[in-house]
């Protein structure tokens, strides 16, 4: 027996619901536009990941990745920061346990991806980027959201630097959690180390702490933790090479001399 949970317009599920149910059955993934202007991603729920994502939903303030990523693009939105809008996102439930789920949502337009922008921006435009992504973030951490997975792959740019997008933000929220602020300095330094020039990381870096703010007295700290996670991440790509996918992978030896 299995059973669908809904979050969001009924209507747009329905447009889909074919495709979708027959995706739950054959346990299939797929991301992807489905129509103009409507970006469409799911896949089935397997094994630890099932048993682990099932388990959260009785913790309170917890949700399963799709209905919480819906739920936090909302936020996102409705805080003013840059995020594709939520049209519905489901769980296909199977005996009790979460076994396929989906989130549609409208395509961001003329966007490009943070590594594409800052591969071909003349040095004005990598600036603005860089003094935008940073304001956005402190706000972001002085409102308790903390994104968790800040990579260069999950965030959009609009032409000129002044506007950035958040995406895939399922594993964060607007909520105490594990992780702090610095997991997500630490995600996009991962391969900011690399992107950036010494000069542009200190830029980075003053704006955000100016904007948080991070009182001088405790940068070191902070610096400190953003290393040691940074090592951690490296540590897990290099035992899951598959991660990498077509980037190099980050180099190893970072200690944010830029920051200090």
């Amino acid at each position: 027996m299995s059973d669908w949970t809904l979050r969001g317009d009924r209507e747009t599920y329905r447009r889909f619901q074919d495709e979708l149910d027959r995706a739950a059955t054959t346990r299939e993934s797929a991301v992807g536009e489905r129509s103009p202007g409507v970006f469409l991603k799911y896949g089935p729920l397997r094994g630890n990941a099932r048993l682990r994502h099932g388990l959260r939903r009785w913790v309170p303030g917890l949700e399963l990745p799709r209905l919480n990523e819906y739920e936090n693009l909302a936020w996102l939105r409705r805080e003013g920061f840059g995020a594709p809008e939520p049209l519905v996102a489901g769980v296909r439930f199977e005996g009790g346990w979460p076994a396929f789920q989906f989130l549609i949502t409208r395509k961001l337009a003329g966007l490009r991806g943070m590594r594409e922008f800052l591969s071909c921006a003349p040095d004005p435009a990598r600036s603005t980027v860089l003094v935008t992504l940073a304001r956005d973030l402190s706000r972001l951490h002085r409102s308790g959201f903390v994104h968790r997975d800040l990579f260069p792959r999950n965030l959009l740019v609009d032409g000129t630097g002044e506007r950035v997008s958040f995406l895939d933000a399922w594993r964060g929220g607007p909520r105490p959690g594990l992780r702090g602020p610095s997991y997500d300095l630490a995600c996009w330094m991962l391969y900011g180390a690399d992107l950036l020039e010494p000069g542009e990381q200190r830029l980075w870096f003053e704006t955000y702490c100016q904007a948080r703010p991070v009182p001088a007295r405790t940068r070191g700290r902070l610096i400190r933790q953003v290393v040691r996670q940074r090592q951690a991440l490296c540590r897990k790509l290099a035992r899951r090479p598959a991660r990498l996918a077509h980037l190099p992978p980050p180099s190893p030896d970072w200690e944010a001399t830029a920051w200090m």
